[in-house]
Parts: structure tokens; sequence; C-alpha cells
């Protein structure tokens, strides 16, 4: 886990704790994994599309513009030459204990970026509900 050592996010800056989770996690999981949403909630929103569900078609479009976003994060990293551990390096016994160590607030910050990707589109959702 070479480099991985004072990763912590120092600024609460959505970024900032985007970069941690990507580093921590390993930029091919995250690129895979988010790359993955993204197509399946373009798939879900297009069928509520041609099912004439406007709504739900702007949630999931929503939800696939987020994982794109974090894809666009994963490749500037990668781009700029940053390093990023393995799975198997950060959930190992060993890696565990540096994790909980070093990034005390690291399930705090899962929780923040959920959040943040999530509230906006409920609240539209909510919002177009009433208006209908």
């Amino acid at each position: 886990m070479a480099g991985m050592k004072n990763l912590m996010a120092k600024k609460n800056t959505m970024r900032a704790l985007l970069y941690e989770h990507n580093i921590l996690n390993g930029f091919w999981f995250v690129l895979i994994e988010f790359l993955l949403v993204a197509l399946v909630a373009l798939f879900v929103g297009g069928a509520e599309a041609v099912r004439g569900n406007v709504l739900w078609s702007g949630a999931w479009l929503g939800i696939a513009v987020n994982a794109a976003a974090i894809c666009a994060t994963v490749i500037g990293q990668m781009r700029r030459g940053e390093r990023s551990s393995s799975l198997a390096e950060t959930y190992s016994g060993k890696g565990r204990e540096m994790v909980a160590r070093e990034h005390p607030g690291l399930l705090w910050h899962t929780l923040q970026i959920t959040a943040a990707c999530l509230v906006p589109f409920l609240l539209a959702v909510l919002t177009l509900r009433e208006k209908s």
C-alpha cells in the first residue's frame, strides 16, 4: 500500500472525498463499477422513457450522470499518474487496520458521497410528483 499514507481527505470537499475513495478502492474497480452503474441506469431510464414515464426516466438519467462523473474523476486521477491500492490491499487484514487507523472518517465520507449523489434526484422526483 505504498503511497497510501497521509491520503486522508484533508478537506471535506466532494472532490477530495471521491479521490480518497477511488484510491482506496482501486481505480480499475471503481471505473468498472460505475461504468456498469451508468449503463444499467441508462438502460432502465431508456425503458422508462419508452413507457412514457418521464419522471422515473429523468431520475435514472441523473443516476447515470452521477456515475459518469465518478468515472471522469477516476480517469483524471489515472491520467495524472496517481496510484491506487487494490481491493486485496485495502480489505486484507492489515489493509483494514491501516484504513481504520489512517481514515477514521471513511464511513462518514461514504455517507456524504451517497447523499450528495441521491438527494438532488430524490428532491426532483418528489417535486415533480407533487405537480402530477
